[in-house]
């Protein structure tokens, strides 16, 4: 572990001192002057906050100062009682633990002891009895120092800073009674005391991990549809497939537009930069990459290694686009007059170990994939490296070749199996053949860097810049959007020259499975002797086979691209930028076995109704399981809680959404809106009580169900130094998809509840009725609502400072009004 290590000067008294302390923690290194601490200010800014940071471990939100804290009124002496801040208090998940008092120099530090235990008195008189969650004071000048129990004149230990000293039982001491490992323990226990019951998932009353994952069988058409989704709906198939690049390709005039909050939430927020072209795509044409290729394909021998960006973010076409561009779309002039290879960084490894090496290696690879075992035969190689054979022979093998031809053949042919082997150097020399004796441009296109996280992708831009400069290619790298808006304007990102810089949008969910629908349609029309039509609202007439999967594929169309409804606009949340899990998420839905048999029939006869939203939601919840748990489905519960946590409640992931939905427009230090530090968002949680454990927690659980997204680009690891901002799906999650009645019935399954009473009672109702469905709601909502009660007249700071009771409890409340008006 790193060394924790108490640097301390008293003006002169001690030479400086480092040693490594019994307990290491963080490195941090406190240096102790007592010259320094002459005012109040020097002794909380230079002593206290330091000495609580880094040696007793306390994270600073955790530390409140007078801004924070409610004025008490004490007895200052003499009769005269006052409106006194302390000076600081310690919080653990909205427990006070300590009371601190600063004084400057010329002030005895006993009387700062003396109000710390008057402030701390009263502060604990707010709990019930016998619950003082103040259990220490501490004061200080600068020069003495104290520190005991709150209730005690006994015990008090007073000490001189000096005794602070590496290594010193003082300093052990007053770790051991005050350090941050020792007070979250009584922390916990003073929650216990006011929460004395334990929380408990309704879903583990149900039955043991067996029942509580119990499936339900896919309905009649999946075994049909099995392989219309394998060739239009499986990502790993359609990737390479000609008939999706061609025929359903969605070009950017085709880019369905939303409202503003979805659309500002799905569009990378970025500056505005006048030195990067958007791309435009038709059926035929990309005629900013066009431009750019053909001039550098005309200038190719003033510039030979032009250098072209395509910035995007994660699933946002770019492979796609590549493929159906050079396929397709170029003019046909270039594409008969290059070479084109695609190096995938899907196959590199996971810790780009040597990958340089790595990118030779795959160059080489596609290329004999393409022109096959003869690209690398024995003839070529004499042409990949003719210039080094030559320097040989005009070398130190100039008079062997004459003296003996056999001994000079052996030298040359060692050399070659040598310069084989090296995939660097053999790269190279077919490189410098095609693209300098044959003048045949070489394009390479770096593919897939986006799925990489910030540090690898700038690590493969240097390996690309390395590529360039080496081989002189023309060279084509997608790159994540985010990371070249973030750091454009430092290394390595810096040293490219920016005339060929491509945004491409992403293609929208409702884009990409309404054109792969439409194919299966048209597959199926055609196989079919009697076919029907129907008019959509924009005059389009879609066609479409009488057979009943026929209809019930046509149902599926119109219930989730019906203009009106609230579906394509959740979906589009939930997939964001990834086709691959839009393309997952449709695909659930075809299949479901939730959509029965009875709606199944009444579709395929015509009643017209559709697929109903609530019963979307519920595929979206569960997929193919019986209960709804926050890891069957692609929708999150907001009430989750760490279930070993006694420190958190079931706000904790609202009140971190809500805050970042609110702050989506705002800029911080980071360059890029709707970004915010991951200490900011500890510290606005703290003011409600949350301690840095579960907020960690939190964030981590939202990272990973894509809830949020921070500015490393990966998709687990929150760190404090972080940046995260809320996605698409995160907004929804806590504006739209919970305020719905589907969603409301069937978290509790999954929610820790710290009432046993009512957990067991939602267990008790776990059926699909409606019936059973409003009283797990109803549960849901009167067990919230007495959640809040107890919060907020147990800590104070939450009743002031949180935001998202209101919310979410607000989704039930109307849910009920809205029942009620309807009965």
């Amino acid at each position: 572990m790193p060394e924790k290590i108490v640097n301390i000067n008293l003006s002169g008294r001690f030479a400086w001192e480092s040693i490594v302390m019994h307990q290491k923690r963080d490195g941090n290194v406190l240096d102790i002057n007592k010259e320094e601490y002459s005012t109040e200010s020097d002794v909380e800014q230079k002593f206290i906050l330091p000495f609580f940071t880094k040696i007793l471990g306390y994270g600073n939100e955790e530390i409140k100062t007078k801004d924070y804290l409610a004025p008490t009124t004490i007895d200052k002496g003499a009769g005269k009682k006052v409106g006194y801040y302390p000076d600081y208090v310690v919080y653990i998940g909205g427990i006070p633990v300590i009371v601190i008092e600063a004084k400057d120099k010329s002030v005895n530090s006993l009387e700062g002891y003396r109000e710390a235990r008057l402030y701390a008195t009263e502060l604990n008189k707010k709990y019930p009895e016998g619950i003082n969650p103040i259990k220490y004071i501490l004061a200080t000048n600068g020069d003495r120092l104290q520190y005991g129990f709150w209730d005690s004149e006994i015990g008090v230990n007073d000490l001189d800073i000096s005794e602070l000293c590496p290594g010193a039982k003082a300093l052990d001491n007053i770790e051991l009674t005050i350090g941050r490992r020792v007070l979250f323990d009584w922390a916990k226990e003073i929650r216990a005391k006011i929460f004395p019951e334990g929380a408990i998932r309704p879903l583990s009353l149900i039955g043991g991990p067996s029942r509580q994952s119990e499936s339900i069988q896919s309905n009649t058409f999946a075994s049909d549809l099995a392989p219309l989704l394998r060739r239009y709906f499986d990502p790993d198939v359609t990737a390479t497939s000609q008939e999706i690049i061609e025929r359903a390709y969605c070009s950017s005039t085709e880019v369905t537009q939303y409202n503003a909050t979805l659309e500002s939430l799905l569009k990378d927020r970025v500056p505005k930069q006048s030195d990067i072209t958007k791309i435009t795509t038709s059926k035929k044409h990309a005629s900013e990459l066009d431009g750019a290729l053909k001039g550098a394909y005309c200038e190719r021998r003033n510039n030979p290694d032009p250098f072209i960006l395509l910035l995007g973010g994660v699933g946002s076409g770019k492979t796609t686009f590549v493929q159906r561009y050079f396929n397709h779309l170029i003019e046909k002039e270039i594409r008969d007059n290059i070479i084109y290879v695609v190096v995938n960084f899907n196959n590199a490894s996971d810790s780009l170990d040597d990958v340089e090496k790595w990118v030779c290696q795959e160059i080489i690879d596609r290329l004999v994939d393409v022109y096959g075992e003869e690209f690398l035969s024995s003839e070529n190689l004499d042409r990949y490296f003719a210039p080094d054979i030559r320097l040989l022979k005009r070398g130190p093998l100039s008079r062997l070749e004459e003296a003996d031809k056999l001994e000079f053949a052996k030298i040359i042919s060692t050399k070659l199996i040598e310069w084989f082997d090296d995939p660097i150097k053999l790269c190279s020399g077919i490189m410098r053949f095609y693209s300098g004796d044959k003048d045949i441009p070489v394009v390479v296109v770096f593919d897939n860097v986006d799925r990489r996280d910030r540090e690898q992708q700038l690590k493969i831009f240097q390996t690309v810049q390395w590529f360039r400069n080496k081989n002189k290619c023309f060279s084509i790298l997608s790159l994540r959007d985010e990371t070249y808006d973030a750091f454009r304007n430092q290394p390595p990102l810096d040293a490219f020259l920016k005339p060929f810089a491509f945004r491409i949008s992403s293609p929208r969910f409702i884009n990409v499975v309404k054109k792969r629908l439409e194919l299966v349609i048209e597959y199926l029309t055609e196989q079919s002797d009697k076919n029907l039509e129907y008019e959509l609202p924009n005059g389009i007439t879609i066609h479409y086979p009488a057979t009943k999967l026929g209809k019930y594929l046509f149902s599926i169309y119109r219930s989730i691209f019906d203009p009106s409804r609230k579906v394509s606009v959740m979906l589009e949340a939930l997939s964001g930028k990834n086709i691959r899990r839009a393309l997952e998420i449709f695909t659930e839905i075809l299949i479901s076995g939730y959509i029965s048999e009875n709606l199944i029939f009444g579709i395929t006869e015509g009643n017209g109704k559709g697929i109903p939203e609530w019963l979307i939601i519920r595929v979206l919840m569960r997929t193919n399981y019986r209960y709804y748990s926050r890891n069957h489905g692609y929708i999150y519960n907001i009430f989750s809680t760490p279930g070993s946590s006694s420190t958190a409640n079931n706000f904790l992931v609202p009140e971190i959404l809500e805050y970042l939905a609110r702050n989506r427009k705002n800029t911080s230090s980071y360059s890029i809106e709707g970004y915010m530090y991951v200490q900011d968002i500890l510290e606005y949680m703290s003011g409600m009580g949350y301690v840095k454990e579960d907020v960690m927690w939190a964030l981590e659980e939202l990272l990973v169900s894509n809830l949020i997204s921070a500015d490393h680009q990966r998709n687990k690891g929150i760190r404090e130094i972080d940046y995260i901002k809320i996605t698409a799906s995160g907004y929804y999650h806590i504006r739209l998809i919970s305020s719905r009645s589907e969603y409301l019935s069937n978290v509790p399954f999954d929610t820790y509840i710290y009432n046993y009473d009512i957990a067991k009672k939602i267990s008790q109702n776990r059926e699909d009725s409606r019936n059973q469905a409003i009283l797990r709601t109803e549960l849901m909502r009167e067990y919230l609502e007495d959640e809040v009660a107890k919060l907020r007249e147990a800590f104070p700071i939450f009743n002031d400072n949180a935001i998202s009771p209101d919310v979410v409890v607000g989704h039930f409340t109307k849910i009920r009004q809205h029942r009620e008006g309807n009965a």
